[in-house]
């Protein structure tokens, strides 16, 4: 069985970072949220996702539920969740790790 080389964090975000320079403004739904796609380019996580592995079932989805348990997704958003941890998985990114926050502000002091 072939392993997996999944992008490291700082992969991950150099890229992110890339895209937002490269797109200069946000891509959002109508009714809220970001568009993984769309007609000025998607969000960032959206560049990882190939053409090929890009269905419609996705947006609308948050990044946040790839990381739950199936019973704390919403049914609705069961084929979209699946379809997004199966492509960003193809894009060599590992859902599956344990999630860190990284803090990017220090602690506030008393």
């Amino acid at each position: 069985m072939k392993s997996l080389n999944f992008l490291t964090h700082q992969e991950i975000f150099n890229s992110a970072v890339q895209h937002l320079f490269v797109q200069g403004q946000a891509a959002l739904l109508p009714h809220g949220g970001g568009a993984y796609r769309g007609y000025c380019g998607g969000c960032p996580v959206g560049r990882f996702i190939r053409p090929r592995d890009y269905v419609t079932a996705m947006e609308g989805v948050p990044i946040r539920y790839i990381a739950k348990p199936p019973e704390q997704i919403p049914e609705y958003m069961d084929v979209g969740v699946a379809a997004l941890k199966r492509a960003l998985l193809r894009a060599r990114i590992n859902v599956f790790a344990q999630h860190r926050r990284i803090a990017l502000l220090p602690a506030e002091r008393p």
